[in-house]
């Protein structure tokens, strides 16, 4: 955790340097601030929690309220997502995943996650339709038990 700390210092010097020289630094919202991109699964995936918890506990103590802590998934980390009801993460993902979870529905934070629709367009293109994938269908193009996508 000393590690987290110790960067942490090093951050907040640099946002006072960029305060002090920046004179749009009042115009500037952030929304959320995302943990790392695209490291679950992997070797840096064991990280990702311990590092929103402190940066959360940062913001928190800088009564910064509307900023939340998520992280950016890799389509990778899925081992289904089709149909969306049958959504589920690899097991080497899912190890990390219950825990982050339950970080977010806590601080209610969104999960993000790099989609690209081309890949799961070129895939399948007899099952998913490129307005689909692109998100630009006008009604339904899936019909998923009682959902419809």
């Amino acid at each position: 955790m000393e590690q987290y700390r110790s960067h942490s210092r090093h951050s907040e010097q640099r946002l006072s340097q960029f305060g002090r020289k920046s004179r749009y630094l009042n115009d500037i919202v952030f929304n959320h601030i995302a943990v790392d991109n695209e490291v679950i699964p992997g070797s840096l995936a064991e990280h990702v929690l311990p590092v929103m918890k402190y940066l959360q506990n940062v913001i928190n103590d800088k009564n910064l309220d509307g900023i939340k802590v998520t992280t950016v998934l890799s389509g990778t980390a899925l081992a289904s997502s089709y149909p969306p009801s049958n959504g589920a993460f690899k097991p080497e993902a899912s190890n990390f995943m219950r825990g982050i979870f339950a970080f977010l529905s806590a601080q209610g934070s969104p999960l993000m996650m790099n989609v690209y629709p081309y890949f799961a367009c070129s895939s399948d293109p007899a099952n998913i339709l490129l307005d689909y994938a692109q998100f630009t269908a006008t009604s339904p193009v899936v019909q998923d038990g009682a959902l419809s996508y």
